[in-house]
């Protein structure tokens, strides 16, 4: 069972509760000029005991800079895939909870008072997914490819989400179960699925994040043949049998097209016009790829994401 936790009102308790300590973790590809405004947000946010982390692919001076200014601490893994850099997450978090962010992905100015609000008063809850809204990218394609990912955690959400995203989420350090690198794609694939279905989940609108990404038509298609390529890819090498993986391929665009078109049906007014086809269009991309990477791997894509 998910447990709702209560609506973040934005303003204290009289007797607020323990904040635990967090492990504020930004992984990043794209170097400092990308997670900048990440940085700046999660700084203002931090307590005493709390730890800033940014795990990235490339470590130049700029990036190192970035990191003194606020008080963080690089990690840098060379040349690493984004699988790559998720991969190394219980080596460098050594706080109570381990808050994920991507480096596109800008908290919402009260998503790290609202998280710390819902962890604090409900210490049996294991993992809190990041909703999200899209307040940059709203040409056409960008809004299509946010839908395509984020549809069914944008915010306002009527009820709990069905699943978690491993990219953006905050989660208890003790579930995660050790201290070592993990397999690539155990944690999309494996850790933080079997976290969530134990139902100690906690969530609520106003922890969310900005999804900042800027793509035209041809880039969007790109992204989500690439993203479905390597997780069909990686998750043969995690021991899925290939029956299970081309029944993804179906869901792609059966179910899960399904449900976002459900999930943005009432809220067309808000959208341009030809969303729901351009979304067509990505989940086919998305689809195209998983079957590709059934049968051939991820091959060249996984360098490719972010």
């Amino acid at each position: 069972m998910i447990t709702i936790a209560e609506p973040f009102a934005g303003t204290r308790a009289a007797s607020e509760p323990r904040s635990p300590s967090m492990s504020f973790v930004i992984t990043s590809l794209s170097g400092a000029g990308k997670f900048r405004k990440i940085l700046d947000v999660i700084g203002a946010a931090t307590r005493n005991g709390d730890e800033i982390v940014v795990l990235a692919a490339t470590g130049g001076e700029e990036e190192h800079a970035e990191c003194r200014r606020i008080g963080a601490r690089l990690v840098t893994v060379h040349d690493a895939s984004i699988f790559g850099l998720r991969a190394c997450l219980p080596e460098v978090a050594r706080r109570e909870w381990l808050v994920l962010v991507e480096d596109h992905a800008l908290p919402e100015p009260q998503a790290i008072a609202a998280l710390r609000n819902i962890v604090g008063r409900n210490p049996e809850f294991e993992i809190v997914p990041f909703l999200a809204v899209n307040r940059g990218s709203t040409e056409p394609w960008g809004w299509a490819n946010f839908l395509q990912t984020m549809a069914l955690f944008w915010v306002p959400l009527p009820q709990p989400p069905p699943f978690c995203l491993p990219t953006n989420v905050a989660i208890r350090r003790d579930v995660i179960g050790t201290d070592r690198a993990l397999r690539l794609g155990q944690w999309e694939f494996e850790l933080v699925p079997r976290v969530f279905a134990r139902g100690k989940v906690g969530w609520s609108d106003h922890v969310a994040i900005d999804h900042e990404k800027y793509v035209g038509a041809v880039a969007a298609c790109l992204l989500h043949y690439r993203n479905g390529r390597t997780s069909a890819g990686i998750t043969r090498t995690l021991g899925l049998p290939r029956r299970a993986l081309l029944r993804e391929v179906r869901k792609a665009m059966t179910e899960r097209l399904a449900a976002n078109r459900a999930r943005i049906e009432p809220r067309l007014s808000e959208l341009p016009r030809g969303t729901l086809r351009r979304l067509t269009v990505l989940a086919a991309a998305h689809a195209l790829g998983y079957a590709v990477g059934t049968w051939l791997g991820a091959g060249g894509a996984l360098a490719k994401i972010d």
